[in-house]
C-alpha cells in the first residue's frame, strides 16, 4: 500500500490502473508514463476488434448508440459496448449516452494518430458526416477541419445558413476560411455567401467587404449555366444590402436589384436564422435619424415585404412590429397593442420566433403600463417554457434581455440574469448589431443597482456603440440614465444637460 501510494500519490486513475495489473498478475510494475500504464492495464487486454472500435469512436468525448453504429457499421456494436462497460471503468453509460474519461480518450487519440494521417482523417471525416447529418454544424466543421477536408467543412457551413454559429466561434470560422484553398472556395459560392453574413454579424466590416469582392470574382469564374449565375448575382445583391445596414433606403436599393435577378427564395439566408440578431426590438434596429421616425416606419413598411418574399418569409411581421413600437414610444398604447397582435399573427404564420420575441417584449411592457404585473410575468414564464419545449435555445439570451429590462425597472436586481448584471457579452448569442440594445438593459441594471459612478463611466462607451449604425434608441436611453445618475449624485447641472441631449433626439419624433 505504501509503495502504491508513493507511486500514484493517491491519484485515483493511476491507482485504478495499477490495481488492474495487480489483480491480473499478483504484482504491479512501475510504468514510465500514464499512457504506458493504460496500454498495459487496459488497451492490450481488449480483443483486436474492440481495439479497432475504440480507435474509431475515440474522436467523440461522448456518444450515443446511434453515433457508434454510424462510425462502426457492423452488427456487433452493442456487444462491444457491453464488453467495454463490464471491463473498463473509463467508459460510463448514463442516460442513453456513453462517456469516455478524458485520460482514456487522449490515450486512444494518440494511438489513432500513430496509425497514420489517412486513417485519422478517415475517422474524423466520418465523425464530420455524423455531425452534419444530425444538424450539429459547428462540430461538423471542427471534425472536417481536423481531417483537412475543406470541401466537407464548406458543405457544413452552407447547411448552417447563418443560424447556429455564435460569436464565440468567430476566430475559428475566420481561421477555417483563411486556410481553405481558393479553388475549393471558388467551387462553393453559396458557402462563401454564408461566411460573409457571419462576418457582418461578427462586426468585421473590412473582411466583409473583401469577402463580397471575392464572391463577385468567384461568380464570374464559376462553371455553371446562365440561370445559376443570375441566381448567384441576386444572392450577392441580397448580401450587399447588409453593407448599407441599417439605412432602409440603402438596403432597399440592393433588395430591388436582387428581386430582378432571383428566380426563387435565397439559398444562403435561412428563414430560421436570427432575423433580429438577438434584439427584442425592431424599432431599435432601424430608428437611425432624429425627426424621421414616421418616415422610416413608412419606408420600412414598403420595403420589408419584398425582403420577406426573397427570403421565404424571413422577418415576417417586422414592419408591423415597427409600427407597433412607434405607437408605444409616442404613448398611443391602444394602437401599439392592436399592431402588436397583427405582428404576432404575421410572425407565427412564417415561424419567425425573432419577431414573436419582439411582440412579447412589447406585450410585457404594455401589461405593466396597464397595471397588470402578474400578466407581464406570466408572459415571460410562458416564453421561457416555449423556448425550452421547442429547443430554440438561440433565443434564450433575447428573452433574458427582456427579463433584465423588466426586473431592472421593477428594482428587483437579484432577478436580472447574471451575464447582464455583470456586463458580459462574450459568451452570449447576441450579435454585434444588438450590442447597443444590450447596453440599454445593462445601463438600466446599473441604475437600478445604484452603481451611478460606474454607469457614468460607461456612458461614453454606450453612446459610441449606439452611434455605429446608428441606433438612436440606445443613445436616448443612455442620456436618460446619465441624467438620472447625475441627479442622484446631486449634480444638477450635468443632469439637466444629459436630459436635454435625450430630448433633442426624441422630441422631434414625439
Amino acid at each position: 500500500a505504501a509503495e502504491l501510494y508513493a507511486y500514484t500519490e493517491g491519484w485515483i486513475s493511476a491507482l485504478y490502473l495499477s490495481l488492474l495489473s495487480f489483480v491480473r498478475e499478483g504484482r504491479f510494475e512501475r510504468q514510465s508514463s500514464l499512457a504506458e500504464l493504460i496500454d498495459k492495464a487496459v488497451y492490450r487486454q481488449c480483443p483486436a476488434e474492440v481495439k479497432e472500435f475504440l480507435l474509431t469512436i475515440c474522436v467523440f468525448d461522448s456518444f450515443t448508440m446511434a453515433q457508434a453504429q454510424a462510425m462502426w457499421p457492423k452488427e456487433n456494436v452493442e456487444a462491444m459496448l457491453g464488453y467495454l462497460i463490464r471491463h473498463n471503468a473509463f467508459i460510463k453509460y448514463d442516460n442513453k449516452t456513453y462517456r469516455m474519461h478524458n485520460i482514456f480518450a487522449d490515450f486512444l487519440r494518440e494511438m489513432l494518430a500513430r496509425q497514420g494521417r489517412e486513417r485519422r482523417r478517415a475517422v474524423l471525416r466520418a465523425a464530420g458526416n455524423w455531425y452534419a447529418g444530425s444538424g450539429d454544424h459547428i462540430r461538423a466543421m471542427d471534425a472536417y477541419y481536423q481531417a483537412g477536408d475543406f470541401d466537407g467543412l464548406l458543405t457544413a457551413l452552407e447547411l448552417a445558413k447563418g443560424r447556429s454559429i455564435n460569436t464565440e466561434y468567430k476566430e475559428k470560422l475566420i481561421r477555417y476560411f483563411r486556410e481553405c484553398p481558393v479553388e475549393i472556395k471558388k467551387a462553393r459560392p453559396w458557402a462563401c455567401l454564408v461566411y460573409a453574413i457571419y462576418l457582418f454579424v461578427f462586426n468585421e466590416p473590412e473582411l466583409f467587404a473583401r469577402q463580397c469582392a471575392e464572391i463577385s470574382r468567384y461568380i464570374e469564374e464559376f462553371e455553371c449555366d446562365d440561370n445559376t449565375r443570375t441566381q448567384l448575382a441576386g444572392e450577392l445583391e441580397l448580401l450587399c444590402s447588409f453593407s448599407r445596414y441599417n439605412s432602409i433606403a440603402g438596403m432597399a436599393e440592393h433588395v430591388r436589384k436582387a428581386a430582378g435577378l432571383l428566380k426563387g427564395p435565397s439559398r444562403f439566408l435561412d428563414k430560421r436564422a436570427l432575423w433580429s440578431f438577438g434584439s427584442p426590438s425592431v424599432l431599435y434596429l432601424f430608428y437611425r435619424e432624429s425627426g424621421r421616425l414616421e418616415k422610416e416606419v413608412a419606408e420600412f413598411t414598403e420595403w420589408m415585404p419584398h425582403y420577406c418574399r426573397l427570403t421565404g418569409g424571413h422577418g415576417a411581421g417586422a414592419e408591423i412590429m415597427m409600427q407597433a413600437e412607434r405607437y408605444y414610444y409616442i404613448g398611443d398604447f391602444e394602437n401599439a397593442e392592436i399592431f402588436a397582435n397583427k405582428a404576432m399573427c404575421a410572425a407565427q404564420s412564417q415561424g419567425q420566433t425573432a419577431i414573436v420575441m419582439c411582440v412579447l417584449f412589447l406585450q410585457v411592457r404594455l401589461a405593466i403600463i396597464n397595471g397588470n404585473l402578474p400578466s407581464a410575468l406570466a408572459l415571460l414564464r410562458q416564453a421561457r417554457e416555449d423556448i425550452k419545449r421547442q429547443k430554440l435555445y438561440q433565443y434564450i439570451h433575447t428573452l433574458e434581455l427582456c427579463e433584465g429590462f423588466v426586473y431592472a425597472g421593477l428594482g428587483q436586481a437579484k432577478k436580472i440574469p447574471a451575464w447582464i448584471a455583470q456586463g458580459d457579452l462574450k459568451n452570449s448569442s447576441i450579435y454585434f448589431p444588438t450590442h447597443a440594445f444590450f447596453n440599454i438593459v445593462y445601463g438600466k441594471a446599473l441604475l437600478s443597482g445604484g452603481q451611478y459612478l460606474k454607469l457614468l463611466g460607461l456612458a461614453g462607451q454606450f453612446i459610441d456603440v449606439a452611434a455605429i449604425f446608428p441606433n438612436l434608441l440606445g443613445q436616448v436611453y443612455t442620456h436618460i440614465y446619465a441624467a438620472a445618475a447625475h441627479h442622484r449624485l446631486q449634480r444638477r447641472q450635468e443632469a439637466q444637460a444629459a436630459i436635454g441631449r435625450a430630448v433633442d433626439i426624441a422630441a422631434a419624433d414625439g
